[in-house]
């Protein structure tokens, strides 16, 4: 495999990233061009993209290694359109197409005998063998969204953006916020092509990362979380995987910066990292604390709202937001957020002291009441919710 980062032409069609070596060739090519001769099975046994056959009868279809699901479904499909003429063993000598009019059983008892990686064009097989699909729970597959996801983007249908994200339940106006924060990234607006280079997960299968070209020239990877069995967009990366694994040493710097505290070197690196990460609701946290930092608040509070709509779990925008409203004598603003986070972490302690305080000031006693008893049977020696709860007693 050549450097997936190298943005240098395919030497056979000129026009898609090159990916590998092909030793038919003696070229650099994408994989698409690399497609277009290898499912025919003619490649070298040395190149490891060659498509490796089994024995037919126990496997119908060869393996051929692929760097995206897209590369994998798009092989395999080149590949059953020769396959439908081939003359099977397994069927008696006759060719699958032949054998879908004339013995469909024992097709289908022999294409069913066969696991098929989840990636496989069982679909297309299907059609083309004008059989139905049996029904089956479909497998949610990232790719499939990213391409659903890039296809809104092109069309600038940014309304759809949000169904795509990882927000599925979002609090009162945190949707239309991250509609305004994806609309405003400039390279959003100019995409006119995409084409999925590389994908992979996570070894434990939460995570997902697709990267892409856009526009024939630039780097952009999206990064997916699986939730209740379906993939959904957490991020957009302006850049490479690379930039995925490092987005933790540059918040690390940010946040090293902040507590120092050095403004201005936390400013700069903000202003970095946000060109590569322009919808992190990590660097809008941050950049909340940099405001609060330099004393304007109210850019404090639309950064961590940001970070919300971005997240709808980010927990410490939440308890930051809720905090300001409330020194800031807003408490049914920071009432709002307090209880949201109370739904988030139901049960701790210091969020119910803060929420039954806000309580207090509206004039809920008994809700004040009612939760620093609660917040104590849970932290029997929690001292401020013990004071506070004097302090209403005797009030």
């Amino acid at each position: 495999m050549l450097n997936l980062f190298d943005k240098t032409r395919c030497k056979r069609c000129h026009n898609e990233r090159q990916v590998r070596k092909c030793p038919r060739l003696d070229k650099n090519i994408c994989w698409e061009c690399c497609n277009s001769l290898r499912y025919d099975l003619s490649c070298p046994t040395s190149c490891p993209y060659s498509g490796k056959q089994e024995d037919s009868a126990k496997a119908p279809f060869p393996a051929f290694k692929a760097d995206s699901q897209t590369e994998s479904r798009n092989v395999n499909s080149l590949y059953i359109d020769i396959w439908l003429d081939k003359k099977q063993d397994a069927l008696g000598g006759i060719s699958p197409r032949l054998a879908a009019t004339e013995d469909k059983k024992k097709l289908l008892d022999w294409l069913s005998s066969y696991q098929y990686p989840p990636q496989f064009p069982i679909d297309y097989l299907m059609t083309k063998l004008h059989l139905e699909l049996a029904s089956s729970t479909p497998i949610s597959d990232p790719e499939v969204l990213v391409n659903r996801f890039m296809e809104a983007v092109i069309a600038l249908d940014w309304q759809q953006l949000p169904a795509h994200s990882i927000n599925t339940n979002p609090p009162a106006g945190c949707s239309e916020r991250q509609i305004e924060l994806l609309s405003s990234i400039p390279v959003l607006k100019r995409i006119s092509t995409f084409k999925i280079i590389h994908s992979g997960t996570t070894e434990d299968g939460q995570t997902a990362l697709v990267f892409l070209e856009i526009n024939h020239r630039n780097d952009l990877s999206l990064v997916l979380s699986l939730r209740d069995k379906t993939w959904l967009i957490r991020q957009v990366i302006l850049g490479s995987p690379k930039d995925f694994f490092l987005q933790n040493e540059r918040y690390r710097a940010i946040a090293e910066s902040l507590a120092k505290p050095d403004d201005a070197k936390a400013w700069d690196l903000l202003q970095e990292a946000f060109r590569i990460y322009p919808d992190s609701p990590d660097l809008y946290y941050y950049r909340g604390l940099y405001w609060q930092l330099v004393k304007e608040t109210g850019k404090a509070k639309v950064d961590f709202f940001n970070s919300i709509s971005l997240d709808n779990g980010f927990v410490p925008s939440f308890y930051h937001l809720a905090l300001l409203n409330a020194s800031d004598r807003e408490y049914d603003e920071a009432i709002l957020w307090f209880e949201l986070l109370d739904k988030l972490q139901p049960k701790d302690p210091q969020n119910m002291n803060n929420l039954a305080a806000c309580y207090a000031q509206t004039g809920q006693k008994s809700k004040a009441k009612t939760l620093w008893e609660e917040a104590l049977k849970i932290q029997p020696g929690f001292e401020a919710a013990r004071l506070n709860l004097e302090k209403l007693s005797a009030i």
